[in-house]
């Protein structure tokens, strides 16, 4: 009897401390209110602490390219020639990544050989897992991990063959290619036209890997240009060293000031092309292209973007990256995935973080070397 007393108090006991289903109801909307306040705190901390990272990446590589013209008493060419190795990889033992330069030249005989597509393809798996990992080359608001453009990637025979695209590493970030300015107030924004000498920056420059070519370095006014490369003779014809290549210029290339001019930036690669490369027009999706090596035909985009404001070309730096998923020209332009900006690294080797917003004019004095502007109005 004394047993079944307890038991009854303890029924008891349980009904009056227990929760109510209207208790719990008002319990769980109050963790949604809380949570719903503390949601948007979060995603812009972890937006925050991305675009940090990313910048970080950026600031290493300009300590890369001032490491660089300390040793070879040189800038580091933007590549060494047609299908030869760009700056990325040119840079490699720089950024604490001497693996991957060792790689490429004990498979490509210092160079001598062609380090393209098919190249890549060559490589044992674990030679591309190393360089497709390289997390400097990776905005983490994009992406991580393994990051290579392969054959499935490519989306068309564009280049004659699947394996002859621009395949290899992919890389967040890219180098601004610029004509100059050729007008006589660079501060004035001209009005669309046809009439393209009227630009301050005439035309994007895409061709710049061939170091024979003059054109492909005379007229060459961005940050890098190509290597300088001895000739040799084999098989009694003429034809590139590519074992044998130095810096084309030296650090006082940048004639209008160390903080304000632009080295490397974000490149803009719309959310739904990333790991797309095809070069069929109109439209063409040379967005996500690897920075492997340089080439003709939309290949050289995969690490350098041009510097333009023609009619065509009204956005240097894209605001969105939902934006103009298909088709030319935006395609070669600079944009992120962090809103409302988009980051550079200069050659003072400051990072700075550039509006969308921004005149594109002034974005091309930027990436030029000797425009004669400091170009401080607008920072």
């Amino acid at each position: 009897m004394k047993n079944v007393i307890i038991k009854q108090h303890t029924q008891d006991n349980l009904k009056e401390t227990g929760f109510s289903l209207i208790d719990l109801i008002a319990i769980l909307v109050v963790l949604s209110l809380f949570l719903g306040l503390l949601f948007p705190a979060f995603v812009s901390s972890r937006g925050a602490a991305r675009l940090q990272m990313c910048e970080a990446n950026l600031k290493r590589f300009g300590e890369a390219i001032h490491s660089f013209n300390e040793k070879k008493e040189g800038l580091p060419p933007i590549t060494i020639g047609q299908s030869r190795p760009s700056i990325f990889i040119l840079l490699s033992p720089y950024y604490d990544k001497t693996d991957v330069w060792d790689i490429v030249v004990s498979n490509s005989d210092n160079c001598r050989k062609q380090t393209n597509g098919k190249w890549w393809n060559s490589l044992p798996k674990k030679d591309r897992k190393i360089i497709g990992t390289i997390s400097l080359f990776h905005c983490p608001s994009r992406r991580s991990g393994l990051q290579t453009l392969e054959i499935k990637g490519i989306k068309d025979n564009s280049w004659g063959n699947r394996d002859a695209g621009p395949l290899g590493p992919l890389c967040d970030y890219a180098v601004p290619m610029s004509r100059g300015v050729n007008i006589n107030n660079p501060l004035e924004f001209p009005d669309s036209s046809n009439d393209y000498s009227n630009f301050a920056c005439e035309t994007r420059w895409d061709k710049y890997w061939d170091p024979f070519n003059p054109k492909h370095f005379q007229e060459q006014h961005g940050p890098l240009r190509v290597a300088v490369v001895e000739t040799s003779f084999e098989n009694k014809q003429e034809s590139g060293d590519y074992r044998n290549w130095t810096p084309r210029d030296n650090i006082s290339r940048f004639s209008d000031g160390f903080s304000y001019q632009i080295l490397l930036g974000e490149k803009h690669i719309p959310a739904a092309r990333l790991q797309q490369c095809s070069s069929t027009f109109p439209k063409a999706r040379l967005w996500d292209c690897g920075v492997l090596f340089s080439d003709d035909n939309g290949r050289q985009f995969g690490f350098a973007r041009g510097l333009e404001n023609t009619g065509e070309i009204q956005q240097i730096i894209v605001s969105s990256p939902d934006a103009f998923i298909d088709g030319h020209p935006f395609q070669y332009s600079f944009g992120s995935f962090h809103p409302g900006c988009c980051p550079f690294v200069f050659a003072d080797g400051a990072v700075k973080r550039i509006n969308v917003l921004i005149k594109p004019l002034i974005v091309c004095q930027l990436g030029c070397v000797d425009d004669g502007q400091p170009d401080n109005v607008w920072w």
